[in-house]
This record gives structure tokens, C-alpha cells and sequence, in this order.
């Protein structure tokens, strides 16, 4: 983020993801609050790829499949990113792509690095909206 955005940007956007988890964890007991509470795109676009990387090295290099379930938030995220994989999306461009504020502005970013795949895209992002 810092190599694309600079570093001010990159420091906000981090800001802005533990700041946020704080204040959840303090309001409700849950650093990831709930989908739709404030700042909750941002949240699953950096914890649902921080545990589909996780899922990914653990099921590649132990050969174990993942235990916590992925019907909680943010966990289903998890499935959005392994299903943006299947179609082809690289680690790297996915990671580029997270440069963004909104699972929207992750949509476009990949789109712009995947034009062909913008149909495909825009169904697996659209149901995690």
C-alpha cells in the first residue's frame, strides 16, 4: 500500500482499521463489529484476506483444512477471496487491489487489472456488499 498510495495513505487506512477495532471491541466485545457497522468494509476487505492467506498456507503447507467456520463475519470473506483466486486473480493483484476504502472500489481496482474478468468479478464481490 505504502509503494502505491505513499505513505501517509497507507498510514491512515491502517489507522482507520485499528481505531475501528478498539472502538468495536470496546462498544460491543467484538474488534469486527458487525457488517454495516461504520468502517465494516474495510475490516473484512484486511481480516477476510488476512484469513484467507491463513486458510490458503495452512490447507497448502500442512495440509490441514480450516477449523474456524466461515458463515461469521468476517470470515465469509474468506470465500469471496478464494472464489477471485479460482477465476485466475493473482496474490499480488488481489493485494494491490486492497488499496481502497470499499468493497466496491476493491471491485474496480481488480477489474482495472482483470478487465476480462469484470463480469466474473462483479457476481463473486456483488453478494458481499
Amino acid at each position: 500500500m505504502k509503494t502505491d498510495k505513499g505513505y501517509m495513505w497507507a498510514s491512515d487506512y491502517w489507522s482507520n482499521i485499528v481505531l475501528q477495532e478498539a472502538s468495536n471491541s470496546i462498544k460491543t466485545g467484538s474488534s469486527y463489529g458487525n457488517r454495516g457497522n461504520t468502517n465494516w468494509q474495510i475490516i473484512v476487505l484486511a481480516e477476510g484476506w488476512a484469513y484467507y492467506r491463513e486458510e490458503y498456507l495452512r490447507r497448502i503447507y500442512l495440509e490441514q483444512t480450516y477449523n474456524k467456520s466461515t458463515t461469521s463475519f468476517p470470515y465469509t470473506y474468506i470465500n469471496m477471496f478464494r472464489e477471485l483466486r479460482t477465476i485466475g486473480c493473482s496474490f499480488i493483484n488481489i493485494e494491490k487491489s486492497l488499496c481502497t476504502y470499499s468493497i466496491n472500489g476493491f471491485r474496480d481496482n481488480l477489474i482495472a487489472k482483470y478487465p476480462n474478468l469484470r463480469i466474473r468479478i462483479t457476481e463473486i464481490t456483488e453478494p458481499y456488499l
